[in-house]
């Protein structure tokens, strides 16, 4: 059963020096005047120190799937990608955890998409909601930033693939975005 508080928080000793853990927490290192890349150097809070263990619920919109995250989630990425746009009907707004720190509660419901040779997108089958995404040689999974039960302590940290970025809006001047194209 899901827990009833959206997060619940407990003192832990976790050094987060693992290159696995720092690569997803750190994907974006920004460089100034609203550009950044993808890759480099990687930034980790909170190596040695308390930090708090999170637990982060979130579903699809029917319930049918359910999830728990155990510990912190990196910054959203907002992706123009056209394989986001399509599977989302606008960019797609993610976290991502490791893939061992994501527990489906209810997964009778989750099916799997082979979106590309390298990647799988998660939804409903039911109600049809976008959840999840993962590469076959990441242990990490991108997780739907809409799917989390608010307050999620989230903020937008970039908007990537922005070269695919539609025509119909518009992202703030002072928002952080990463060029770069799937087509």
């Amino acid at each position: 059963a899901l827990a009833t508080s959206h997060l619940q928080r407990r003192t832990c000793n976790v050094a987060l020096a693992t290159s696995a853990t720092a690569t997803w927490l750190g994907i974006v290192k920004g460089t100034g005047k609203g550009r950044g890349t993808v890759g480099g150097d990687v930034v980790v809070v909170g190596v040695g120190r308390p930090v708090a263990e999170q637990h982060t619920c979130g579903s699809c919109l029917c319930g049918a799937v359910s999830f728990t995250v155990r510990g912190p989630l990196r910054p959203v990425l907002a992706c123009h990608c056209s394989q986001c746009r399509k599977t989302s009907g606008h960019y797609w707004a993610a976290t991502a955890a490791p893939s061992d720190c994501v527990e489906i509660t209810h997964e009778g419901a989750l099916e799997w998409f082979q979106s590309s040779t390298q990647a799988q997108r998660g939804f409903c089958r039911r109600c049809g909601s976008s959840l999840f995404w993962r590469h076959a040689s990441r242990d990490a999974w991108g997780i739907a930033a809409g799917a989390l039960d608010s307050p999620t302590g989230l903020h937008t940290q970039a908007h990537i693939f922005f070269t695919d970025a539609s025509d119909y809006y518009l992202i703030h001047p002072d928002e952080a975005t990463i060029e770069g194209s799937l087509s």
